[in-house]
């Protein structure tokens, strides 16, 4: 899957697996920002989220749920202190 980023207006990371876990990559604090979880290569929409990053704070990013049942699929965010 690709994570994009509206803000960006590109993919933040692309062709994820499902089990694989990535990289941190830095967001700009205080910027209210929407991702959008794709089937890779696609504008397929499988979930998204807004994301609002608070300053010296990292966040986690977790998707779940079965990518073909719209009902079942959820993209949430945690903050590690």
């Amino acid at each position: 899957m690709d994570v994009f980023s509206k803000l960006r207006n590109e993919n933040v990371f692309t062709n994820v697996l499902r089990t694989q876990v990535t990289g941190y990559i830095p967001f700009a604090s205080g910027v209210s920002d929407t991702l959008i979880v794709r089937e890779t290569g696609t504008l397929n929409q499988l979930a998204l989220s807004a994301f609002n990053p608070i300053q010296k704070r990292s966040y986690t990013l977790i998707y779940r749920g079965n990518h073909k049942v719209a009902a079942n699929r959820v993209l949430s965010s945690f903050a590690n202190n």
